[in-house]
């Protein structure tokens, strides 16, 4: 297991950094290169499609926006940190009103850690793939309350994987508590307390995910048996190793989004999000304006509606720079890059 999996923990969504090539058409350059190219997307957007709200002198209306951010891969290093520049971007938005959230497929005791980066009291987490929203009450205690919660039974869904590979280990959430597990997990794989049960009793107790691992597997592999499952009773996404994610039917990381919109307030024009992985596919979709990661898959990527260099490379701070920078006419041939991202290196290693 790489140092990447050991860190992250749960759940593993990204290879090590080494395992995977930059596929080509990928955004580089320097910092200041990457936001001069999200500005130009951004124009290019805003020419085919309807602008993201405007205040009176034509610039982005912040406080009409909802941006909602991937963790594994979109938001977070390869060390498990956020960049300088990840924290700058958010406290930008905030600072001009807009609503950050964060989206993610862990369960609210595992996104305690990038909370306590990135969050602050008050805010709205969509977790377990949308399944759970929590909203802080406190970030340090790592305080929540639960704003909404949908539960499925696991059991056909579990029992179709277990037909096609027998010594599949099974998972289930049970909400700010632990994981029921019918195997342990491999080492790092999870946060919180594993309790190991015999598969029968993972079966029927309502739950907001389950989760289904392969470690002896390749992804094709895994690919393949999920597929012969016919999982169509659940929402399912596989993540970058054998490893899927399973939620309720017509539940998602867009369903709850959608919900929090309304329940805020916010128009529809005002929906940004940034996501890498398939469990991100319908977020993507949902987003008036939707930004895939560096190296998602190509048919990720197809679905959003233009592509961020990589988390590495600081890809979502350069659009939310171009975004919070742009007008709804704007060329992108202006760019003024703000003194605390100024710099002659995309490189995150490198003081902002």
């Amino acid at each position: 297991m790489s140092s990447f999996e050991q860190h992250l923990n749960e759940p593993i969504t990204r290879p090590a950094p080494e395992a995977h090539e930059l596929p080509p058409g990928v955004p580089v350059g320097t910092f200041g290169e990457l936001v001069e190219h999200a500005e130009a997307e951004l124009a290019q957007f805003q020419t085919v499609h309807e602008p993201l709200p405007t205040t009176t002198d034509g610039r982005v209306d912040a406080s009409q926006l909802l941006v909602a951010l991937d963790i594994d891969g979109t938001i977070l290093q390869a060390d498990g940190t956020t960049s300088p520049r990840m924290k700058q971007a958010v406290k930008d938005l905030r600072d001009r009103g807009a609503k950050v959230v964060i989206a993610s497929g862990r369960g609210p005791v595992a996104v305690q850690s990038i909370s306590k980066q990135l969050a602050q009291p008050g805010d709205y987490l969509v977790c377990a793939n949308g399944a759970v929203t929590i909203q802080l009450d406190s970030v340090e205690p790592f305080e929540y309350r639960i704003v909404d919660r949908v539960d499925f039974v696991p059991r056909e869904a579990l029992l179709a994987l277990e037909r096609v590979v027998p010594d599949m280990i099974f998972g289930v959430e049970i909400t700010g508590k632990c994981f029921k597990v019918n195997r342990p997990f491999p080492v790092g794989e999870l946060t919180g307390q594993q309790v190991v049960a015999p598969l029968a009793d993972l079966l029927d107790e309502p739950v907001v995910r389950a989760i289904a691992r392969a470690p002896q597997m390749t992804l094709a592999e895994f690919e393949q048996a999920v597929a012969a499952a016919k999982l169509d009773m659940v929402e399912c996404a596989i993540g970058w190793t054998s490893w899927v994610d399973i939620g309720p039917k017509g539940v998602s990381k867009a369903s709850a989004l959608e919900t929090l919109r309304q329940t805020l307030g916010l128009p529809q024009l005002g929906t940004i999000a940034f996501g890498d992985g398939w469990n991100d596919a319908q977020m993507l979709q949902w987003a008036h304006l939707s930004v895939a990661m560096g190296d998602a898959p190509q048919g990720v990527v197809d679905l959003a509606s233009a592509r961020a260099a990589t988390v590495a490379a600081d890809g979502v701070p350069a659009w939310v720079q171009a975004i919070l920078a742009g007008s709804g006419t704007q060329t992108g041939t202006n760019t003024t890059v703000a003194p605390e991202f100024q710099g002659d290196s995309a490189d995150p290693t490198r003081e902002a």
